[in-house]
């Protein structure tokens, strides 16, 4: 039975995964979605939700406690769109975010962001000591250049010369949720982040020892009122209002507000696709190690993908009739358009991304690409980027003229370029000459900076080779942007928006745009568990933080149950002789904590109760859940008991048992078999309501998993895993408990156990 309930909710949770929501009216821009037919998500207060009232006041609302709870709404078609800041969303993009399109354009004005300190923090005045900081982080760059290197350069890693003291007399509790990527977020089971590099540093400031506590967002703002944490970081936005009980530093950076859709949601980009889907299950051709392969897996998961080693492989492989299309650069697609009359692009894109060049990650690497960066900055300001565009991606061939370097002279030194010469026009060969966008611009940036360029040329993928292991300095050749790739190399700004299209003979995309889509999904279904099952569990070691939670997951559950049923029991039995004030007493207490939000309860005990008594959060979860697992159990006993008859306690007196095995021997028996039902099902009620407990600041396997969703951006995999592993853990729980009740039943106990004491009192001989 319980294998088939697995099965049926696994089922269930899957197909709720995959639908989506019929479309409303496509969206082209913010103004748009004012309108009482759109559906808005935004936080439950604070300045994003001021700034979705107003700019959206027609519209309907859904309030959510953090994004990582609304990406999965917009996904499956609960809400049409969701105000966020713009610094996490193009770290989520970058990062693995798919499915979502952030639309042009900010509402309301930038938004306030600093840290929270407690007004009972033993540190005597803390808030004008983090205050002197960061003046003196700003004043001597180290500030700027935390904030490029977290949320612009992709350089995540926090500098290992920032000394913290392992004893001090200063004790430093810094408070975070581990869920905002770059601010204080998980990598390889490791806190790290913008604000635990900040805490850090302070912590140095300071010559303190430092701890960090990791709270549900929520609760982030109850440092104010509390003694065990003196300082709250995890990108918290000000607001005046908020002012009045949270004692706020002095703001540290302000963050932009934008509006983010599903991606089939946006008109601009709804216009650009069209029969890209009937080449699902086709023979998609692409060059080894270009990014289309991926771009064409996730598109068309159907497909069968063919690797060449050139642009010229490719189109002999769609000319021969060796492959249905081939996936490439749209701007690559149109100049080899202009040569073959052959050929033809198919309607629609396959996917928009960003091209850059890429540069190693050694201190020469990151410091051209900085250099790069500020290069493309003036040029793109001074017009001269798109004179450059105009040149390369026009049709006029006498502008397109190789660039002369030979003669540069060695000022600076020299810059090696790996490069291809085959993906026009970023870099071709012409007359025996290399030319193209890409070198032009690179030998532009070389003679400003007083460079010797030394062009490396080899095919395609040796490009990104060259440039990882330091052989080259700089690789160009239409190189998309991708989180992957971002861990072993520096990519540059983008220097071209692109997108990947289709090329196909003409004769038979015409046959393909009249054909339906036959091709069997399935394939791409499994493939895509697969690939979030290794992004869940095995990416990172992050099964280890499943582990960890479900560890702490068990500790409270199997505790309370456990102190639950004796404390219930001893309650009843305090109150079991009839007297009053025992009775009245027991019953207040019963009500009080019955009545009262497991998630109150547990930030009453934690913040007051407990809020000077250095105690986990982990064992403040036991005592609340002791408290409410024991007062239903009392209940429990209390019907129990009051199921068997009198005249059984009548019977028991009269054979001269006491009280006490009156009770044990007679009575507790019986009530069993009536309340057993009802234990068995606040059981289950309990474990869940463990999932709460990341609100003091306990790692259990909700957090767990809420931690790894903002690692991956898996909208429902996580979530599905987890309650998967919830049910799997009241399943091994209530097969203990039926153990249990089948013993204390008697139609389900072997008669020869039933008649066990009788046939001992007759003389029988115990086996």
């Amino acid at each position: 039975m319980l294998r088939k309930n697995f099965f049926l909710i696994l089922t269930i949770l899957l197909i709720i995964t995959c639908v989506r929501s019929e479309a409303k009216d496509l969206i082209r821009s913010i103004s748009d979605l004012n309108d009482p037919q759109y559906i808005i998500g935004t936080d439950e207060s604070g300045p994003l939700h001021e700034a979705t009232l107003e700019t959206f006041p027609k519209a309907q609302y859904r309030y959510f406690s953090d994004k990582m709870n609304s990406y999965p709404a917009l996904l499956n078609g609960k809400i049409d769109a969701i105000v966020l800041n713009r610094t996490e969303v193009d770290l989520d993009l970058r990062h693995g975010l798919e499915g979502v399109t952030m639309l042009p354009g900010t509402i309301g004005e930038p938004v306030k962001v600093a840290a929270g300190i407690s007004r009972k923090s033993k540190i005597k005045d803390l808030k004008e000591k983090f205050n002197t900081f960061i003046i003196k982080l700003k004043a001597d760059g180290t500030f700027d250049d935390m904030f490029k290197r977290w949320t612009k350069d992709e350089n995540m890693t926090i500098p290992d010369d920032i000394k913290v003291p392992e004893k001090s007399d200063i004790h430093l509790t810094v408070g975070t949720t581990g869920l905002v990527m770059p601010f204080s977020f998980y990598i390889e089971n490791e806190l790290t982040g913008f604000d635990i590099e900040l805490a850090k540093r302070f912590a140095e400031y300071l010559n303190a020892e430092l701890e960090f506590t990791v709270y549900d967002f929520a609760s982030a703002f109850m440092v104010g009122f509390s003694d065990k944490v003196d300082i709250a970081l995890s990108n918290l936005y000000f607001t005046p209002e908020r002012a009045e009980s949270v004692n706020f530093s002095d703001t540290m950076y302000t963050v932009d507000i934008i509006v983010v859709v599903r991606d089939d949601r946006y008109a601009i980009d709804q216009d650009h696709k069209s029969l890209i889907k009937n080449f699902n299950g086709k023979r998609i051709a692409v060059v080894t190690g270009a990014i289309h392969n991926e771009i064409v897996q996730k598109t068309l998961p159907s497909s069968e993908i063919l690797y060449f080693e050139s642009v010229g492989d490719c189109i002999g492989a769609i000319t021969s009739g060796k492959a249905d299309a081939y996936a490439e650069d749209a701007l690559v697609i149109n100049d080899i358009l202009k040569n073959n009359d052959k050929l033809t692009v198919a309607e629609g894109f396959l996917k928009n991304f960003d091209n850059a060049l890429i540069f190693s990650k050694d201190p020469r690497g990151l410091e051209l690409c900085s250099e790069f960066n500020e290069y493309l900055k003036t040029i793109n300001s001074d017009g001269t980027l798109k004179k450059i565009q105009d040149i390369w991606f026009g049709d006029d061939e006498s502008l397109k003229i190789p660039p002369e370097y030979e003669s540069y002279p060695d000022i600076n030194g020299t810059v090696k370029i790996a490069m291809s010469n085959e993906l026009p026009p970023f870099e071709y060969v012409k007359d025996g000459k290399n030319l193209g966008y890409e070198l032009d611009i690179i030998i532009r940036f070389c003679k400003a900076k007083g460079y010797k360029p030394v062009l490396n040329v080899g095919n395609f993928k040796s490009v990104i080779p060259s440039v990882v292991s330091g052989k080259s300095d700089v690789g160009i050749g239409c190189i998309t942007v991708t989180p992957e790739r971002m861990g072993s190399m520096k990519f540059s700004d983008p220097i071209h928006k692109g997108g990947a299209r289709l090329l196909a003979l003409k004769s038979s995309y015409e046959q393909i745009k009249t054909a339906e889509d036959t091709s069997d999904t399935s394939s791409g279904f499994i493939q895509g568990l697969r690939k979030s099952f290794e992004r869940t569990f095995i990416r990172e070691d992050r099964y280890k933080l499943f582990i960890e939670g479900i560890t702490n997951t068990m500790i409270i559950t199997v505790l309370s149950i456990i102190f639950g049923t004796l404390l219930g029991f001893a309650l009843y039995m305090f109150c079991r002789g009839g007297n009053v004030i025992a009775n009245l007493l027991t019953d207040f207490s019963i009500w009080l904590v019955k009545g009262t939000p497991i998630v109150v309860l547990l930030m009453i005990l934690y913040y007051v109760v407990f809020g000077r008594i250095d105690i986990e959060g982990l064992w403040v979860a036991v005592i609340a859940f002791t408290m409410t697992f024991g007062s239903v159990f009392c209940i429990m006993l209390r019907v129990g008991a009051g199921a068997v008859t009198h005249g059984q306690t009548e019977a028991a007196y009269s054979l001269g048992f006491s009280d006490w095995e009156t009770f044990f021997s007679v009575i507790l028996p019986q009530a069993a078999v009536h309340f057993m039902p009802t234990y068995k099902v606040e059981v289950t009620n309990l474990i869940k309501a463990t999932s709460v407990v990341g609100y003091i600041a306990v790692q259990d396997l909700t957090k767990m998993g809420d931690i790894v969703r903002s690692r991956t951006y898996e909208a429902f995999f996580p979530l599905i895993a987890v309650a998967v592993i919830y049910f799997i853990i009241a399943g091994i729980l209530n097969f203990i408990i039926n153990r249990i009740q089948a013993r204390l039943t008697p139609s389900k106990r072997k008669p020869e156990n039933i008649l066990h004491g009788i046939n001992l009192a007759e003389g029988g001989v115990e086996e």
